[in-house]
């Protein structure tokens, strides 16, 4: 039986041996669920707990021993924390509008497998913010504005469905940016936590009065979760939720194994 200092030197030789090797990242197609909780500030109600549900196709590039490179495409976007009684959703374009993304699966070798981070990058939604130098506008009318899907409003237009009011829409300009971390597992699934390292919105216009707020947001990483998975090749924005359900089992995103998502 190795002595303790024998058991530390059969670590770090295992974990050097690690360090030399690519880590064991799939290359291909792989579905990214994330689940992101913020707590926002709203005038005589409080605080009140939301959520966004992301659906992601990830294109995982061959592994170094640094980790591997990826590129990821948006699918679906779900937004909650509106109340039993009312609904919110991203317009049609909204998540389309927002593009792929070049990120980087850092692993790190250590005793119990490997742990990952993925710096998401920052996201600005409705403005261009070389025109403002990073800052969030405040009217619609800032020259650092931009109808963010092309439907003729000013930033990103988000709907709110609420019975006694009907249907109305908020246009907001954001910047958000947060960063995942986590264990890579042995059969290639990776899951953990979200950091939210910037949430800042801003509400530009909109076509109710009541609605002419901006909430102070502030991000949950008790409350947020992701995970990812390898999914066959062919696999689409139309079945990622599905297959990737039908991989992991029930859990966030997939109640009863079932896929849950909207576009």
């Amino acid at each position: 039986m190795p002595t303790p200092a024998g058991h530390d030197v059969l670590t770090g030789l295992l974990i050097t041996t690690a360090l030399a090797a690519a880590p064991p990242i799939g290359e291909g197609t792989h579905a990214l669920f994330m689940r992101s909780a913020t707590q926002a500030r709203v005038p005589v109600l409080g605080e009140r707990p939301g959520a966004s549900e992301a659906w992601v196709l990830v294109e995982v590039g061959a592994a170094n021993p640094e980790g591997a490179p990826a590129r990821q495409t948006p699918c679906a976007v779900r937004m909650m924390g509106a109340g039993e009684q009312a609904s919110v959703r991203l317009a049609p374009g909204f998540v389309e509008a927002m593009g792929t993304k070049q990120t980087h699966f850092d692993l790190t070798a250590d005793e119990d497998g490997w742990s990952v981070e993925v710096d998401l990058g920052t996201d600005h939604i409705g403005y261009e913010p070389t025109h403002t130098q990073g800052a969030i506008p405040r009217r619609a009318d800032d020259r650092a504005v931009r109808d963010h899907e092309g439907d003729g409003h000013p930033g990103g237009t988000v709907i709110i469905d609420v019975p006694i009011f009907g249907e109305m829409e908020i246009y907001i300009a954001q910047r958000a940016r947060s960063s995942l971390h986590g264990r890579l597992a042995r059969d290639g699934t990776l899951e953990g936590g979200i950091a939210g390292h910037e949430l800042e919105q801003r509400t530009l216009a909109a076509t109710h009065p009541l609605m002419r707020i901006s909430p102070r947001m502030r991000t949950d990483p008790d409350r947020s979760v992701w995970w990812m998975v390898p999914v066959p090749a062919d696999t689409t924005c139309a079945t990622i939720a599905d297959r990737a359900c039908a991989i992991r089992g029930p859990g966030p995103g997939c109640p009863d194994g079932l896929a849950d998502a909207q576009p």
